[in-house]
């Protein structure tokens, strides 16, 4: 998990993938 938002740079697409990972769905 930690090294997919440390590769991509966002945690939201890994924790919460609603599509929109740049738009930081934190819903």
């Amino acid at each position: 998990m930690s090294k997919r938002e440390t590769q991509k740079g966002k945690p939201v697409e890994t924790k919460r993938p609603k599509g929109r990972p740049k738009n930081k769905p934190t819903t």
